[in-house]
């Protein structure tokens, strides 16, 4: 069910999106504005045991959860193939951009009004936890809080000012390799909404391993 709800909002997220090509895989998604998505709103936090279970695919190498004690438990949908612009239009999922792998980094992003409802309750120092396919965890620790407005907010090659240095403006590709581009890090993306804008910015949760202690 979820594949062919997905194929059927291929057209609208290419022309709401743009596709990247060429130079343009280094683009930032846009996920704010969709014309058609999942109505549902029904959120239940898992255990984490039970939720890695539940999401486990036998693949070692793939991303297929994240989870944060107390807030959510989100199973993590792959972008078909040559899609690098594409966001999951159903609710309580969050797809991995898979642009950022190619960089070391773990990507993953989310509608405003769905699952990345909830980027914006993310705290400095929280723990994330990234379940892969085959049941292993991997603990992230929140080291930053990113928001940036978009000078073009619907589009994936707009220019960027960061609200915490705001006399500075920056492309799509600075903003890119800002964030997905550190090596080892994970980082959540979702739209910041203002005013009558779904898309008018970005917020960007970057989170590293953190350190063990050799004591």
């Amino acid at each position: 069910m979820i594949f062919v709800k997905l194929l059927s909002l291929l057209v609208i997220l290419l022309s709401s999106f743009g596709q990247f090509s060429g130079g343009g895989q280094q683009a930032i998604p846009v996920t704010g504005t969709v014309e058609t998505y999942s109505n549902s709103t029904l959120r239940t936090i898992l255990p984490l045991d039970v939720f890695s279970l539940s999401v486990v695919n036998r693949n070692a190498k793939q991303v297929v959860g994240v989870y944060i004690s107390d807030l959510f438990a989100y199973p993590v949908l792959q972008q078909p193939n040559g899609k690098p612009a594409y966001v999951s239009s159903e609710n309580n999922i969050v797809t991995q951009f898979s642009v950022t792998k190619k960089f070391g980094s773990t990507g993953l992003i989310a509608h405003n009004y769905l699952a990345g409802a909830l980027f914006s309750e993310i705290n400095q120092n929280q723990e994330i936890v990234i379940i892969y396919g085959d049941g292993s965890q991997v603990n992230y620790t929140v080291t930053e809080v990113r928001k940036y407005q978009a000078l073009s907010p619907t589009s994936p090659y707009s220019s960027f000012i960061n609200l915490d240095d705001p006399d500075r403006t920056i492309s799509y590709k600075e903003l890119f390799y800002e964030t997905y581009a550190l090596e080892g890090k994970l980082i959540l993306q979702t739209c910041i909404a203002k005013g009558n804008s779904d898309s008018w910015g970005r917020l960007f949760i970057i989170a590293e391993i953190p350190d063990v202690d050799p004591s």
